[in-house]
């Protein structure tokens, strides 16, 4: 990545909230330092699904759900080569925090060392299926359930080559 965005912890780094779609796209960034009631590096609502590639969500923070990312709203955006790294949510969702069938795609992405003060230390799921290929989940916590991953009603997700290591409740 060749660009940092620092939100200042002033807001999210990034809000799609128009319905964006896969013309949208956000590449070679590192997005960090974002604070936001809803996902502190990247917020989507209402069908926003923008193609993000090559990027890093590093130390941001949703003071409610979502601390790198949070989709809400039927978002499907797409995530390839990207890393979520440090990012804190104060409620579930450390990494990325996933609701109303909202089901991004990820393909080579890595969750470390994400932490959430509720469930899902990595990724929060519910009422939402993402898919995720070749994704790497290292070290995340969370104080409630699934330090990698958890999974809440009616979610699916679908997990072809991914791992799992040193994560905690």
């Amino acid at each position: 990545p060749a660009v940092i965005l620092d939100g200042q912890q002033s807001g999210a780094v990034l809000w799609c909230y128009h319905g964006e779609d896969t013309l949208t796209v956000f590449r070679n960034l590192i997005l960090t330092n974002g604070s936001s009631y809803y996902g502190g590096g990247l917020s989507c609502y209402d069908g926003s699904s923008p193609a993000i590639e090559n990027c890093i969500f590093h130390d941001n923070m949703g003071t409610i759900e979502g601390g790198g990312v949070h989709l809400r709203e039927n978002c499907n955006p797409t995530f390839s080569n990207c890393r979520f790294e440090g990012n804190l949510a104060m409620g579930p969702g450390g990494g990325m925090f996933c609701i109303e069938n909202s089901n991004p795609t990820l393909t080579n992405c890595v969750f470390d060392g994400n932490d959430a003060m509720s469930d899902g230390g990595g990724m929060y799921n519910d009422y939402s299926s993402p898919t995720l290929t070749n994704c790497t989940f290292t070290n995340n916590t969370a104080d409630g359930k699934g330090g990698g991953m958890y999974n809440h009603l009616f979610s699916g997700p679908t997990l072809t080559n991914c791992t799992f290591t040193y994560n905690t409740t």
